[in-house]
């Protein structure tokens, strides 16, 4: 893990929520090459979101929507 992926994983924990750990209680992992996470990193960023999982969700709303 890079310097930069583990301080912003530090970041997003002391930012979690009570509710946030109640509600979402799965993982998914997802191995990236290192150019395909900076490049998700940038389109998060780009997007306006606070971190990849926003954009991720974000994204995928449409068609989760259409199986649920």
């Amino acid at each position: 893990m890079s310097e930069a992926q583990m301080v912003d994983n530090e970041l997003s924990q002391k930012r979690r929520s009570g509710s946030q750990r109640r509600q979402r209680a799965n993982a998914v992992k997802l191995n990236l090459l290192d150019s395909e996470d900076a490049a998700l990193r940038e389109l998060a960023r780009r997007g306006g979101f606070h971190n990849v999982q926003a954009y991720i969700m974000d994204r995928l709303r449409p068609e989760m929507a259409a199986v649920s």
